[in-house]
C-alpha cells in the first residue's frame, strides 16, 4: 500500500496541475480489430482502420511523450480490443504425434502448426494488442500520468490456459496474470463497457469489475444510454454501487464521424428520459459511486436538445490515432485533422485548424469532452475517496459503503463470483497457506539458529572447564611439592588486614 501511495501521489498531482493549466485529458486510440465487430450499433471503429498504417510501438510511445510535453496529465487509451491477446509468432499452436513403431512408449512428431499471422497483433513488431496496451500504460505511468484503459472485458472473462507469472513456478490462469501485469505497469482505471445489455451481461461485467477492484485497479462500468436502455440505467447503476463499483453513462452519439455510427442505427433518449436518469444518479454521485462529474449529470437532459460545443480557444482534450510514425491528431474522437504529433498546440497552425473544426461541428454529449473542462474537486470528494480506497486495497470497504448507499432498493440482484474471481480466491488462498508454511518454517529456523548459537558458546565453555579440571587432577610430582612448600611458608604469617587471622 505504501508503494502505491508513493507512486500515485506524483501522478495525481500532475493530473491536477495539468487540468488547472487547461490540458486535462489525452485520449489515444490504438490498433483496432474488435472481437465484437458488427455487434455494436453505435460504434464504427473497426471499419475505419488500416493495419499497415498502425504506429509502431516506439512511435506510439513517442506520441505519449508529445502529450506529456504539451502538458497533459491523464492518459486514456482505447483500441479494439485493447486487452486482446494472441500466440506469439512461431509459437506452436497445434501438433500431431504418432506412436513409435519400435518403442510403443515413445511418440514421434509428424506435423506441427506454428503461429504466423494473428488477428490481434500489430504488423510491425508482431506484438499482441495486450502487450501494446500494457507497454503504453507503463510508459505513461513512468511519465507520471494517470492512466486509464477502455475495454469490453471479453479477454478477462474466462481463462484460456495456466502459466507461471514469474520465476516462482506458481501456475495461474492467464486472465489473472494479465490483470496483475496491468497493475504492475501502473494502470489506475479500467473502464469496462457493457455491450450485452441484459442481466447476464451485467452479471458478467460486475463480476469482472469486482475482480479488478480486488487487484487495486479502479473499475468503472460504462454504459451508452439509448432510448431502449434509459429506463433501466438507474437500477444497473445501483447494482454496481452495491458491489463497490463505479458507474458511468452518456447518451448515444449519432454523429457518424471517426467513431460513432450514423443516426439510422440507434435511437437517442429523450430529454425526459435523461432527466429521470440524472435525478436517479445524482444521489449516488454524492455517495461516490458515479464516475461522471456532477456538472455533467445535471446537464444530461439539456444535452439532448442542445448539444455541447468545444471552446475553440481551449485544449482541455486532444485525441490522437496511432497511425503512422507521428500519429494523427484530432480535436476529439470524431473530428480528425491532417496534423500530427510534431505540431505544437500553441502554434497558430493548430489554433486555426481547431477553430475551423469547432465552428463547423453541431456539438455532442460525449462525457470525456464535456467533463475535461468542468471538474470541480470539492464536488468530487466522495468519488475520489472511493477511488483512493480501492487503489489502497480497501475494495471491501467500498463495497460495504455501496450497500449502505442503496439499502432498501427494490430489484437488486446477487452477483455470483465469476471465473476470474474464483481464480483469485484460489490464488490468494494458496498465498495464505504458503505464507503460513513459510512463517512456520521461519519460526523453526529461528529456534534451530538459537540452538546452534547456544551450542557455539555453551559447548566450548564446558569443554574448557573440563580441560581445567583434568589439568588439576594430572599435576606432576614437582608441581605438587612446590605448592606444599609455599603453603608451609605462608603458615604463621600475620595478615596485615583487619581480619580474623590477627587472633590466631
Amino acid at each position: 500500500m505504501f508503494r502505491e501511495i508513493v507512486r500515485d501521489v506524483p501522478k495525481v498531482w500532475g493530473a491536477y496541475q495539468s487540468a488547472k493549466g487547461g490540458h486535462s485529458l489525452f485520449l489515444m486510440q490504438g490498433p483496432n480489430d474488435c472481437n465484437r465487430l458488427g455487434t455494436c450499433a453505435y460504434c464504427e471503429v473497426p471499419a475505419k482502420d488500416d493495419r499497415q498504417n498502425w504506429s509502431s510501438f516506439p512511435a506510439a510511445t513517442g506520441i505519449v511523450d508529445w502529450a506529456k510535453r504539451q502538458g497533459f496529465g491523464t492518459f486514456n487509451y482505447k483500441g479494439g480490443e485493447s486487452l486482446a491477446d494472441c500466440p506469439p509468432k512461431r509459437a506452436i499452436i497445434s501438433k500431431e504425434v504418432v506412436p513409435c513403431s519400435g518403442n510403443s512408449n515413445r511418440r514421434i512428431k509428424v506435423a506441427e502448426v506454428r503461429a504466423t499471422e494473428a488477428r490481434f497483433r500489430t504488423e510491425q513488431e508482431g506484438m499482441s494488442f495486450f502487450d501494446y496496451t500494457k507497454g503504453l500504460v507503463k510508459h505513461a505511468s513512468e511519465k507520471h500520468m494517470v492512466t486509464c484503459i477502455t475495454s469490453n472485458g471479453d479477454f478477462l472473462r474466462r481463462p484460456q490456459f495456466n502459466q507461471t507469472e514469474d520465476e516462482s513456478g506458481v501456475l495461474m490462469p492467464d486472465n489473472l496474470i494479465k490483470l496483475r501485469k496491468l497493475k504492475r505497469a501502473g494502470l489506475d482505471i479500467l473502464a469496462l463497457s457493457l455491450h450485452s445489455y441484459n442481466i447476464a451481461g451485467l452479471t458478467t461485467i460486475v463480476g469482472l469489475a469486482r475482480a479488478v477492484a480486488r487487484e487495486g485497479i479502479i473499475p468503472v462500468v460504462s454504459v451508452v444510454c439509448t432510448a431502449e436502455r434509459a429506463e433501466t440505467i438507474p437500477l444497473y447503476a445501483k447494482i454496481c454501487a452495491a458491489n463497490g463499483i463505479l458507474f458511468s453513462t452518456a447518451p448515444v452519439q449519432r454523429i457518424g464521424g471517426m467513431f460513432s455510427a450514423g443516426p439510422e442505427k440507434t435511437e437517442s433518449p429523450t430529454s425526459e428520459q435523461m432527466q429521470r436518469v440524472s435525478d436517479s444518479l445524482l444521489p449516488l454521485k454524492r455517495k461516490g459511486f458515479i464516475f461522471n462529474t456532477e456538472a455533467y449529470l445535471q446537464n444530461l437532459a439539456e444535452l439532448i436538445s442542445r448539444p455541447w460545443k468545444c471552446d475553440p480557444d481551449q485544449n482541455y482534450l486532444v485525441h490522437a490515432w496511432a497511425l503512422g510514425e507521428n500519429g494523427q491528431l484530432g480535436v476529439c474522437q470524431e473530428r480528425a485533422t491532417q496534423l500530427d504529433s510534431s505540431t505544437d498546440l500553441k502554434s497558430e497552425e493548430w489554433k486555426k485548424v481547431r477553430k475551423a473544426i469547432v465552428s463547423g461541428c453541431s456539438g455532442c454529449a460525449y462525457a470525456c469532452n464535456l467533463e475535461s473542462g468542468s471538474i470541480v474537486l470539492k464536488k468530487e470528494f466522495s468519488t475520489l475517496r472511493n477511488m483512493a480506497l480501492i487503489k489502497t486495497g480497501r475494495a471491501g470497504l467500498v463495497r460495504r459503503l455501496g450497500q449502505r448507499a442503496v439499502a432498501g432498493t427494490e430489484g437488486l440482484i446477487s452477483i455470483p463470483a465469476c471465473d476470474l474471481e474464483i481464480a483469485q480466491d484460489k490464488f490468494y488462498n494458496y498465498q495464505k497457506i504458503y505464507k503460513r508454511v513459510m512463517r512456520a518454517g521461519a519460526e523453526v529456523a529461528i529456534i534451530r539458529a538459537g540452538y546452534l548459537l547456544m551450542g557455539l558458546f555453551y559447548v566450548p565453555i564446558k569443554l574448557d572447564q573440563r580441560k581445567r579440571s583434568y589439568e588439576a587432577l594430572s599435576q606432576s610430582e614437582e608441581s605438587i611439592k612446590e605448592e606444599e612448600a609455599s603453603d608451609i611458608l605462608d603458615q604463621g604469617r600475620v595478615c596485615g588486614k583487619n581480619c580474623m587471622s590477627d587472633f590466631f
